[in-house]
């Protein structure tokens, strides 16, 4: 019997295979078929990452439909038709969003699945559940006026409104389209945490600096696109800084980008940019999991020789595959810091965020019980999680 690391390995390997659209047709009939594999917790794990679409698309492709449990074959070979419903409706309401802007010359770069649907995959192939968008801060205002007038209201949560102005990075808007909720979250500040900002830096200018029109009947307004090596960095942050590791679809996303960039990426610009966000350990981690897991090929600039012990690569590794396949690392919190370049910066800012922070986060608490507070806080959080 298979230990539960071993287990999560075969379990990621299952996964990466039946979800990658480059698997051979052998490969995917392959894993279906394995007697070995546990489906509960398999069909669990894939939809927490969100690659059933991916998965169900392969399936079809490789005619191994029948070969699926039946009492997973529905929801498998379905997911692929029910992310393009859900996509055309996303799609259909970011070009909305993208007219009004440009019209009020309010600029606006698509980030994350929305600017990739199309382009990098297909509309019946990533599961999608709200626009992402980068604005800028001084646009929060007519931004939000523009979408009141487009039918969209502000999404209410349990966050003080004075600490979602100043420290969230973002709004969120949402509007019902046809039944479906279409969510909207425009950012303005692409690592807004305390703990991030001070270990993995990503001032927004940069990615408006590396943008360009989407159009070339445009000038300086409306929609906008990331140069390859911005829109490569900005998905490693998004997937290593704010998200642990945590989703398969989003290293399906760096996967599906460096292959759709190969040929004008410019990997030295890139291995830079990391570096100057704090990334160059959490990438070198990443690009070593699309190397082993989907076969990808990382430019060299990207996957320099490693200085650590091969025990210590393999613990790396581990948490990668513990976070993907739900454990509780990733719950904590503390796998950034452990990935950072220099953890030191991620810990302090996550333990003892500024006082202003504490004081716009928990409105009413005295100033010097904000510390304390602010460590039951997350204890409980933790323990929550850890459920």
């Amino acid at each position: 019997m298979r230990d539960k690391k071993s287990d999560n390995t075969v379990i990621t390997a299952t996964l990466t295979c039946l979800s990658d659209r480059f698997s051979p047709r052998d490969a995917v009939i392959k894993n279906i078929s394995c007697a070995d594999i546990p489906w509960p917790r398999l069909m669990r794990i894939a939809r927490e990452n969100r690659v059933l679409p991916q998965i169900g698309k392969n399936v079809a492709r490789a005619g191994a439909e029948n070969i699926i449990p039946p009492e997973y074959r529905k929801e498998i070979t379905g997911a692929p038709r029910h992310a393009a419903a859900m996509n055309m409706l996303l799609d259909a309401a970011r070009h909305a969003i993208s007219g009004a802007a440009a019209a009020r010359s309010i600029p606006l770069i698509p980030l994350k699945g929305i600017s990739m649907l199309g382009r990098v995959c297909e509309f019946d192939e990533r599961r999608m559940s709200d626009i992402d968008l980068l604005i800028k801060k001084e646009s929060r205002d007519p931004f939000r006026d523009m979408m009141a007038e487009l039918g969209y209201k502000e999404d209410e949560d349990d966050i003080h409104g004075s600490f979602s102005d100043e420290h969230a990075g973002e709004n969120k808007y949402y509007r019902i389209v046809s039944g479906a909720r279409i969510a909207v979250e425009a950012h303005w500040d692409p690592a807004p945490e305390t703990a991030i900002k001070k270990a993995f830096p990503l001032p927004p200018d940069i990615l408006w600096r590396s943008s360009h029109c989407a159009c070339s009947r445009c000038e300086h307004t409306g929609s906008r696109n990331l140069s390859p090596e911005s829109e490569l960095l900005f998905c490693i942050h998004h997937l290593a800084a704010r998200h642990s590791f945590a989703r398969l679809m989003w290293f399906l996303d760096i996967h599906y980008l460096l292959a759709a960039h190969s040929g004008v990426l410019d990997a030295d610009l890139l291995r830079t940019q990391l570096a100057d966000a704090g990334l160059s350990r959490a990438s070198r981690f990443i690009f070593r999991f699309l190397k082993r897991f989907f076969g990808a090929i990382i430019p060299r600039a990207l996957s320099p020789d490693s200085e650590s012990p091969r025990k210590i690569d393999g613990m790396m590794d581990g948490f990668i595959i513990d976070s993907i396949c739900g454990g509780r690392i990733k719950k904590t919190g503390l796998l950034p810091g452990i990935f950072a370049d220099n953890p030191v910066p991620y810990f302090t800012g996550y333990l003892f965020p500024p006082v202003e922070f504490l004081k716009s986060r928990f409105p009413g608490v005295p100033t010097p019980l904000l510390y304390p507070y602010r460590i039951i806080d997350l204890a409980g959080k933790v323990l929550k999680r850890a459920d």
